[in-house]
């Protein structure tokens, strides 16, 4: 099976550059964002948002690639720890030698995913426990020392999508997120938290199919505006976080959050 990847842009990436980046505003060219998906479902809720910021990158400019966890065949890491003296993965015949060719060679990256069962898609987990691949680290008696030994993107966002009605589920996630970010030298260009959305296409019903399904699940139905203004907001803050990943800049300040 070979690996599955999602987008409108033909040109191919660039070979990946091993330490250090090149920021796509001094060579003059068009920014890379990989847009990667954790949810199974398409056309599901994450999948929604995660356009939604592939839509906000593309309109400002990038060229977007969007990957689905779920479509790759991912091997588990296995802990060898090989990764540390030949710097790159050593398991074989799977689809992550491509992703990772494709994701050295973004400037900014994107991580949408449910949650489920308190944590990130299981899709996306297996996907992330080879990003080990990626970093050299050094055990010392009180840290560890994280040193990136191939190019990874500069710039970062997350976008976490849940059924309950606060985001205290995804709070976990989010913060291995941060912690992702900061040990891949990157900076977080955004993230949100979405909460309430249990139902599949959720985030894009009317007020009226908000109604009609807040009666079939036994929910107020005064319920329906309320959470269609939060809908709303949670598309326009995910094309937002899409803008800001395609604007490469020269020096950050920090973190600018959405």
């Amino acid at each position: 099976m070979s690996a599955v990847f999602v987008s409108s842009d033909t040109t191919q990436p660039r070979a990946a550059v091993p330490h250090g980046r090149k920021n796509a505003l001094k060579e003059n060219r068009m920014s890379k964002v990989i847009v990667i998906v954790g949810s199974p479902r398409k056309e599901g809720n994450s999948d929604i948002l995660a356009r939604k910021l592939a839509e906000g990158a593309r309109d400002a400019g990038a060229q977007v690639e969007m990957v689905y966890a779920a479509d790759l065949r991912i091997k588990p890491c296995t802990g060898c720890l090989r990764c540390n003296l030949v710097k790159k993965c050593t398991l074989r015949d799977d689809d992550f030698a491509a992703f990772a060719e494709k994701y050295s060679a973004s400037d900014a990256a994107a991580f949408v995913t449910p949650i489920y069962f308190h944590w990130m898609s299981s899709h996306l987990k297996v996907l992330m426990d080879r990003f080990r691949s990626f970093t050299n680290v050094k055990i010392l008696p009180h840290a560890l020392i994280h040193t990136p030994q191939v190019r990874l993107p500069e710039r970062y966002a997350f976008i976490t999508v849940l059924g309950a009605p606060t985001e205290d589920d995804a709070l976990p996630v989010m913060k291995f997120f941060r912690d992702f970010a900061k040990i891949s030298k990157g900076e977080v260009a955004g993230e949100m938290v979405a909460p309430k959305l249990a139902v599949r296409k959720q985030v894009t019903m009317t007020e009226d199919e908000l109604q009609t399904t807040f009666e079939k699940l036994g929910m107020d139905v005064d319920l329906a505006m309320p959470y269609h203004t939060i809908y709303l907001s949670y598309l326009m803050r995910a094309e937002q976080m899409g803008r800001k990943l395609a604007s490469p800049r020269e020096k950050s300040s920090g973190p600018d959050w959405v």
